[in-house]
């Protein structure tokens, strides 16, 4: 269904219309994966909207709720990045700006209105923060998530989404897409179609047919290199629909080949042709070096270089590039080989990623070892 942001966010938000549904001693806990994005770039409103296929990754975020001894306010730690934030519900009654601290967690909690007394903890078990694979949006889902369930909410698998990415895109006014959110809620693999129409927009899952035996092939030929680099998707939405917006011949061929690409990647997901899939996915890559001039690091082009040599068949960039991580797919007989070549290199690090097949998990756990699965 079309919505404009303000109509979408004043359906869901605030969550907590009803009261709090939590019993002392209990804690109700969600856990998301994050994605590895296979074209992309068209989820985003400049980007105007089309098809995005997504895998979701066994790297996941994790939040987890209950009743905290300081009942004067709402208190979220994460400590893989050393945040402690505790705020009044003054404070949360006013929304940030988007250059504060950890403005986009605080955007989300200003948009639930939790009441005081709630302890929140978040975990991404050590995936560092703006690696390109959506660890911001996964923790965003696991967040209102739980939120929701302690408000006795039932959100839709869209309406979710939608929670997830509306306190970046409407509170803080930055550019944000939808799949990072989306393979959150859903995992596996699929397909994100989004639609805008002006200030309206709406994204529709289509799950994919996906061969069994090629998915297996690429989980077992995935790895996932970390450069230790964090960027900002935002900075670099910006700097990629600026120059489309100006018609950059570069920028419009880059378009026109994840157009390519995607198309490329749901057919061959669906025959189960691991060559295909392969040459779809190298189109990203070539795709990417159009984009922008910064959007692929030197240090990137050299490892994906070497890497060929030892067994990789395509390669590309996570999330908006200029910095973070890249997904490297070998043959599943070389991975020892590349996997042993890269941990040899200064400056990078393989990170512990496979498919993960289910999306966002929520339930509630008590003292006593009992647990609910929430609905």
């Amino acid at each position: 269904m079309m919505m404009s942001s303000s109509e979408r966010f004043a359906a869901l938000y605030p969550l907590f219309g009803d009261g709090l549904f939590l019993e002392p001693g209990e804690t109700v806990m969600a856990r998301a994966p994050m994605r590895w994005m296979l074209s992309g770039w068209r989820d985003v409103p400049r980007g105007g909207g089309g098809d995005c296929t997504n895998v979701a990754l066994t790297a996941s975020a994790s939040t987890s709720l209950r009743l905290g001894d300081d009942r004067d306010h709402i208190t979220l730690l994460a400590p893989d990045v050393d945040l402690q934030l505790r705020l009044t519900p003054r404070e949360l009654a006013m929304p940030p700006r988007p250059d504060e601290p950890h403005a986009m967690i605080r955007a989300l909690l200003h948009a639930a209105q939790p009441p005081a007394g709630l302890e929140l903890r978040c975990t991404a078990k050590g995936i560092p923060a703006a690696t390109g694979l959506g660890t911001s949006a996964a923790l965003q889902v696991t967040l209102v998530r739980v939120l929701a369930e302690a408000a006795g909410r039932t959100l839709s698998d869209t309406d979710l989404i939608y929670a997830a990415r509306l306190p970046e895109t409407y509170v803080l006014g930055m550019s944000c897409g939808f799949q990072d959110q989306s393979a959150a809620v859903h995992g596996g693999i699929a397909n994100y179609h989004t639609r805008f129409e002006g200030d309206r927009e709406a994204i529709e899952i289509r799950p994919v047919d996906v061969n069994p035996l090629l998915l297996e092939t690429i989980d077992a030929g995935m790895i996932v290199v970390d450069f230790g680099t964090p960027h900002s998707s935002h900075a670099a939405h910006m700097n990629v629909f600026e120059r489309l917006e100006e018609r950059h011949p570069d920028s419009v061929r880059a378009f026109d080949l994840l157009a390519g690409a995607e198309a490329g990647v749901q057919a061959a997901l669906t025959s189960g042709d691991f060559e295909a899939f392969c040459a779809a996915l190298d189109l990203t890559w070539q795709a990417q070096h159009l984009l922008h001039p910064q959007m692929i690091l030197p240090i990137m082009h050299d490892v994906v270089a070497m890497a060929r040599g030892l067994g990789v068949r395509a390669a590309n960039v996570n999330g908006a590039g200029m910095g973070g991580t890249i997904t490297l797919l070998a043959e599943p007989d070389s991975v020892g080989w590349v996997v042993r070549a890269l941990d040899r290199l200064q400056g990078v690090r393989v990170l512990p990623c496979d498919i993960n097949r289910r999306g966002v998990v929520c339930w509630r756990h008590r003292g006593n070892g009992v647990h609910h699965d929430a609905p």
